[in-house]
């Protein structure tokens, strides 16, 4: 796996906080720079679920580094590590979230990922 030059953890940052979120703090099988998260939050306006949600669907859609990162040498073990990611992301919606706003709780179940899991869920 390339080497990740901008990856960092500290666990009192709001980057460290989604990197414990989505499991992403192993220095040594890094999945996203630093770069990639910190965009992710921005554009999810710093809500910390939703950019763990918008995180792993983005790991969904690169089976190539699941694969290596889980060792999931067969299609079986790929389908069987994106379920798990999949309930995962589920739960960033479903379990009340770190909001108690309505308006951010409301945006999320109409995001695109939430429709997303749903519509994978049930197929």
């Amino acid at each position: 796996m390339p080497p990740i030059s901008d990856w960092t953890y500290d666990s009192s940052t709001e980057l460290g906080k989604l990197r414990e979120k989505i499991s992403d703090i192993d220095h040594g099988k890094p999945i996203f720079s630093d770069t990639e998260l910190n965009n992710i939050l921005d554009a999810k306006r710093s809500d910390l679920d939703l950019a763990a949600a918008e995180a792993l669907s983005r790991l969904l859609m690169r089976p190539a580094l699941l694969k290596r990162l889980f060792d999931a040498t067969s299609l079986d073990n790929y389908s069987q590590w994106a379920s798990v990611i999949n309930q995962r992301i589920e739960s960033f919606f479903e379990d009340g979230g770190t909001t108690d706003n309505t308006q951010v709780w409301d945006e999320r179940h109409d995001s695109d990922i939430y429709q997303d899991v749903i519509r994978r869920t049930k197929l």
